[in-house]
């Protein structure tokens, strides 16, 4: 039960992180903004493929700590507007 959780937090946050990311690429302007959410995007997008290759053990703390993660990344996101 627990691995399924993950799995599917998992999808659900890397289909919701391209979509943001492409809109952010098209939308905004260049600058420092764009670029520190753009990383942010980034290094949330390969969090995930870290833990399915083993490089990372999926703990408690990863359920916290990624979806605080991602709502930091719409905060950066929703700065931008």
């Amino acid at each position: 039960m627990y691995r399924i959780v993950l799995l599917l937090l998992n999808a659900v946050a890397f289909g919701f992180l391209i979509h943001r990311l492409l809109k952010i690429y098209q939308w905004t302007p260049s600058g420092p903004k764009k670029n520190v959410v753009m990383a942010a995007g980034i290094i949330l997008l390969l969090l995930p493929a870290t833990m399915i290759f083993g490089f990372i053990k999926p703990t408690p703390v990863y359920m916290i700590v990624y979806p605080i993660g991602i709502g930091l990344f719409v905060y950066l996101f929703r700065l931008q507007d």
